[in-house]
C-alpha cells in the first residue's frame, strides 16, 4: 500500500506514522475548516438580528410641548456642533497666516475701535 523506495534509508514504520499524521492533519483541516464557516455564519446572523430593533423609527411626541422641547433639543445640538466647527476653522485660518499678518490685522481692528469710538463721542 505503501510506496518504499527502494533505496530510501526510512524505515516502513516510520513512513505509515507519517502518512496517519498526514491524514489525520487533512481531516482535521476539513473540520476547521466547517467550524470557521459555520462560527462566521453564527455571527452574522446575530449581528443582523440584534440590528433590526435599532432600526425602528422614533417616537412620535404626544403633546405639542413634547415635540417643541425635542426641537429645542435638536436645534441647541446643532448649534453646539456648528460653533466647535467654527472654532475650529477659524483656529485652522490663523494656525496658517504669517506673524506681520496677524500683527497687521491686530493693528487694524485695534485703529477701527478707536475710529468708532471717537466717532460715538461727537454723535452725543
Amino acid at each position: 500500500m505503501f510506496f518504499e523506495h527502494p533505496k530510501s534509508s526510512v524505515p516502513t514504520n516510520r513512513i505509515k506514522i507519517n502518512c496517519t499524521f498526514i491524514t489525520f492533519f487533512l481531516v482535521v483541516d476539513k473540520v476547521m475548516k466547517f467550524k470557521t464557516i459555520y462560527t462566521i455564519l453564527l455571527l452574522l446572523t446575530m449581528t443582523m438580528a440584534s440590528g433590526c430593533g435599532s432600526t425602528a423609527p422614533k417616537k412620535t411626541p404626544a403633546t405639542v410641548e413634547e415635540a417643541q422641547k425635542q426641537l429645542a433639543k435638536q436645534s441647541k445640538k446643532n448649534a453646539k456642533i456648528a460653533k466647535k466647527a467654527e472654532k475650529a476653522a477659524h483656529k485652522r485660518y490663523w494656525g496658517a497666516q504669517s506673524k506681520e499678518a496677524k500683527k497687521s490685522v491686530k493693528k487694524n481692528k485695534k485703529r477701527q475701535k478707536r475710529i468708532a469710538r471717537h466717532r460715538n463721542k461727537k454723535r452725543k
